[in-house]
């Protein structure tokens, strides 16, 4: 069967819509880390589906599996009038395409492994950054709190974050072992 580069894109797209749309239901079923952290703080694992996305149809995919949750969530259940789904993005993002990148390159369960635990890393990095410089700020925290925030608080938080989604992502991808041949698009020669 010839398959023609236009109907692989409009199969792409389809799929990505379709993880998109999952990781945005994902996302409504947020829970706070009860005794550990403040109620706002919530862990969701949308990001799963998206490192799956990246897993299956590659880096890019992740990407943008992550902008359209949270523009789904922007328009359909926002109520952080956009900076909670900038950080989201932001954060998911360093999570989700190192996972994908890394195991793009070495496609067992070592890259697997060892993108999740780059993907932590890079993830905490950048919610550390992006909160110190722009989302604590438009939030309206005061430069003398932020740091001390950043460093007891939301690294913490990210890392157990990062840890959770990586584990729940390797048993999601684990046991869906069999859809994945379905989700992968062939490769164009």
């Amino acid at each position: 069967m010839n398959t023609t580069h236009s109907s692989l894109k409009v199969r792409y797209i389809t799929r990505v819509g379709i993880l998109s749309a999952l990781a945005f239901a994902f996302m409504i079923l947020e829970f706070p880390i009860i005794f550990f952290f403040p109620e706002y703080l919530k862990i969701d694992f949308s990001d799963a589906i998206a490192i799956i996305g990246g897993i299956a149809l590659g880096p890019m995919a992740a990407v943008f599996i992550e902008l359209i949750k949270n523009l789904l969530n922007l328009i359909l259940h926002s109520t952080t009038g956009g900076v909670g789904e900038l950080a989201n993005f932001l954060v998911g993002v360093g999570l989700v395409l190192p996972i994908a990148m890394i195991y793009r390159k070495i496609s067992n369960n070592q890259g697997l492994i060892l993108g999740m635990i780059v993907g932590t890393i890079t993830m905490v990095i950048v919610a550390s950054l992006a909160n110190l410089f722009v989302l604590l700020p438009l939030w309206g925290i005061p430069s003398a709190e932020r740091f001390n925030m950043v460093v007891s608080l939301l690294v913490p938080f990210n890392i157990i974050k990062a840890i959770l989604v990586s584990i729940f992502s390797f048993i999601g991808i684990k046991a869906t072992k069999g859809l994945m041949k379905y989700i992968k698009l062939p490769k164009i020669s």
